[in-house]
Protein backbone atom coordinates (compact mmCIF):
# COMPACT_ATOMS: atom_id res chain seq x y z
CA UNK A 1 0.00 0.00 0.00
CA UNK A 2 2.84 2.47 0.68
CA UNK A 3 4.28 4.25 -2.46
CA UNK A 4 8.57 4.17 -2.91
CA UNK A 5 9.68 6.94 -1.15
CA UNK A 6 10.33 10.88 -2.49
CA UNK A 7 7.38 10.19 -5.28
CA UNK A 8 3.68 10.71 -5.37
CA UNK A 9 1.19 7.65 -4.52
CA UNK A 10 0.14 5.35 -7.14
CA UNK A 11 -3.51 4.46 -7.05
CA UNK A 12 -4.30 1.33 -8.91
CA UNK A 13 -8.03 1.08 -9.47
CA UNK A 14 -9.47 -2.31 -10.31
CA UNK A 15 -12.53 -2.21 -8.21
CA UNK A 16 -16.08 -2.52 -9.78
CA UNK A 17 -17.02 0.49 -7.57
CA UNK A 18 -14.56 2.74 -9.79
CA UNK A 19 -14.76 1.18 -13.14
CA UNK A 20 -18.36 2.07 -13.23
CA UNK A 21 -20.39 -0.83 -11.84
CA UNK A 22 -23.75 0.13 -11.85
CA UNK A 23 -23.39 4.04 -12.01
CA UNK A 24 -22.34 3.81 -8.20
CA UNK A 25 -21.41 7.42 -7.45
CA UNK A 26 -23.43 10.40 -7.37
CA UNK A 27 -21.58 12.86 -10.14
CA UNK A 28 -21.40 15.71 -7.66
CA UNK A 29 -18.56 13.47 -5.35
CA UNK A 30 -17.67 10.98 -7.82
CA UNK A 31 -14.13 13.16 -7.72
CA UNK A 32 -13.74 12.98 -3.99
CA UNK A 33 -14.05 9.48 -3.76
CA UNK A 34 -10.66 6.95 -3.25
CA UNK A 35 -11.39 4.39 -6.02
CA UNK A 36 -11.95 7.06 -8.45
CA UNK A 37 -9.23 7.73 -10.96
CA UNK A 38 -9.60 11.63 -10.34
CA UNK A 39 -8.92 11.52 -7.09
CA UNK A 40 -6.67 13.78 -5.85
CA UNK A 41 -2.86 10.96 -5.03
CA UNK A 42 -2.31 13.05 -1.23
CA UNK A 43 -5.74 13.08 -0.26
CA UNK A 44 -6.14 9.17 -1.28
CA UNK A 45 -2.55 8.47 0.97
CA UNK A 46 -4.10 10.42 3.85
CA UNK A 47 -7.17 7.86 3.61
CA UNK A 48 -4.48 4.86 3.36
CA UNK A 49 -2.72 6.47 6.58
CA UNK A 50 -5.14 6.48 8.33
CA UNK A 51 -6.46 2.91 7.51
CA UNK A 52 -3.72 1.99 8.43
CA UNK A 53 -3.63 3.58 11.98
CA UNK A 54 -6.96 2.34 12.45
CA UNK A 55 -5.92 -1.51 11.58
CA UNK A 56 -3.19 -0.76 14.46
CA UNK A 57 -5.68 -0.20 16.85
CA UNK A 58 -7.24 -3.09 15.81
CA UNK A 59 -4.26 -5.22 16.25
CA UNK A 60 -3.60 -3.77 19.66
CA UNK A 61 -7.01 -3.02 21.29
CA UNK A 62 -9.06 -5.27 19.25
CA UNK A 63 -11.38 -2.93 17.68
CA UNK A 64 -14.14 -3.65 15.06
CA UNK A 65 -16.33 -0.85 15.13
CA UNK A 66 -15.33 3.09 14.31
CA UNK A 67 -17.71 5.66 14.25
CA UNK A 68 -17.57 8.94 12.27
CA UNK A 69 -18.99 12.10 12.79
CA UNK A 70 -19.57 15.82 12.29
CA UNK A 71 -20.46 18.58 14.64
CA UNK A 72 -22.46 19.68 11.87
CA UNK A 73 -24.49 19.16 8.68
CA UNK A 74 -22.05 19.52 5.61
CA UNK A 75 -18.92 19.30 7.44
CA UNK A 76 -17.93 16.14 5.65
CA UNK A 77 -18.91 13.31 8.16
CA UNK A 78 -20.13 11.04 5.29
CA UNK A 79 -18.25 11.75 2.44
CA UNK A 80 -14.56 10.98 5.09
CA UNK A 81 -16.94 7.45 6.32
CA UNK A 82 -17.55 6.54 3.10
CA UNK A 83 -13.97 6.74 2.06
CA UNK A 84 -12.62 5.31 4.65
CA UNK A 85 -14.48 2.02 4.10
CA UNK A 86 -13.58 2.28 0.49
CA UNK A 87 -9.79 2.64 1.72
CA UNK A 88 -10.31 -0.37 4.10
CA UNK A 89 -12.30 -2.22 1.24
CA UNK A 90 -10.95 -1.59 -2.01
CA UNK A 91 -7.93 -0.65 -1.72
CA UNK A 92 -6.27 -2.79 2.16
CA UNK A 93 -8.87 -5.89 0.96
CA UNK A 94 -10.59 -5.79 4.36
CA UNK A 95 -14.27 -6.79 4.68
CA UNK A 96 -16.22 -3.78 5.86
CA UNK A 97 -19.56 -3.17 6.83
CA UNK A 98 -20.29 0.70 6.44
CA UNK A 99 -23.29 1.49 8.14
CA UNK A 100 -25.26 4.77 7.55
CA UNK A 101 -26.19 5.92 11.03
CA UNK A 102 -27.59 9.71 10.11
CA UNK A 103 -31.17 8.97 11.04
CA UNK A 104 -31.97 12.64 10.83
CA UNK A 105 -30.61 12.79 7.20
CA UNK A 106 -29.19 10.03 5.95
CA UNK A 107 -26.60 10.31 2.74
CA UNK A 108 -24.66 7.44 1.87
CA UNK A 109 -27.29 5.76 0.16
CA UNK A 110 -27.68 8.40 -2.22
CA UNK A 111 -23.69 8.18 -2.76
CA UNK A 112 -24.08 4.35 -3.87
CA UNK A 113 -27.10 5.18 -5.65
CA UNK A 114 -29.17 2.52 -3.47
CA UNK A 115 -32.06 2.24 -2.36
CA UNK A 116 -32.86 3.52 1.72
CA UNK A 117 -36.72 2.19 1.75
CA UNK A 118 -35.06 -0.12 4.66
CA UNK A 119 -32.00 0.16 6.92
CA UNK A 120 -30.65 0.77 10.63
CA UNK A 121 -33.66 2.13 11.44
CA UNK A 122 -35.72 -0.33 10.61
CA UNK A 123 -33.14 -3.10 12.50
CA UNK A 124 -33.28 -1.28 15.50
CA UNK A 125 -37.21 -1.70 15.30
CA UNK A 126 -37.02 -5.51 15.15
CA UNK A 127 -37.16 -7.89 17.78
CA UNK A 128 -33.55 -9.32 16.25
CA UNK A 129 -35.04 -11.99 14.70
CA UNK A 130 -34.99 -10.84 11.18
CA UNK A 131 -31.87 -10.33 8.90
CA UNK A 132 -30.59 -6.97 8.24
CA UNK A 133 -31.13 -5.76 5.08
CA UNK A 134 -27.73 -5.11 4.12
CA UNK A 135 -26.85 -4.20 0.49
CA UNK A 136 -23.42 -6.22 -0.50
CA UNK A 137 -21.57 -3.55 -2.72
CA UNK A 138 -18.56 -5.56 -3.68
CA UNK A 139 -17.20 -8.81 -2.45
CA UNK A 140 -15.04 -6.70 0.71
CA UNK A 141 -18.00 -3.93 1.17
CA UNK A 142 -21.18 -4.40 2.52
CA UNK A 143 -23.42 -1.30 3.28
CA UNK A 144 -26.41 -1.07 5.50
CA UNK A 145 -28.52 2.26 4.74
CA UNK A 146 -29.85 4.55 7.46
CA UNK A 147 -33.65 3.57 6.00
CA UNK A 148 -36.16 5.97 6.76
CA UNK A 149 -35.53 9.85 8.53
CA UNK A 150 -36.08 9.00 12.34
CA UNK A 151 -37.49 11.35 14.82
CA UNK A 152 -35.84 10.38 17.51
CA UNK A 153 -32.45 9.37 16.08
CA UNK A 154 -30.40 10.23 19.40
CA UNK A 155 -32.05 7.39 21.14
CA UNK A 156 -31.96 5.19 18.64
CA UNK A 157 -28.30 4.78 18.37
CA UNK A 158 -27.97 4.93 22.15
CA UNK A 159 -29.91 2.10 22.81
CA UNK A 160 -29.37 -1.62 23.91
CA UNK A 161 -30.62 -2.82 20.55
CA UNK A 162 -27.39 -0.74 18.26
CA UNK A 163 -25.36 -2.60 21.05
CA UNK A 164 -26.47 -5.44 19.85
CA UNK A 165 -26.35 -5.03 16.14
CA UNK A 166 -22.91 -3.96 16.55
CA UNK A 167 -21.42 -6.98 18.44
Amino acid sequence: LSAPTGSAPSVQLESPLAMGWPQPFAPEVAQKLVVMRDMNADAVAQYRKLAAALQEVQLQRSVKTVMVAGAAAGDGATLTATNLALTLSELCGRRVLLIDGNLRQPRVHELFQVSARTGLADALKSDGERKLPVIELTRKLVLLPAGRPQADAVGALGSARMRELLV
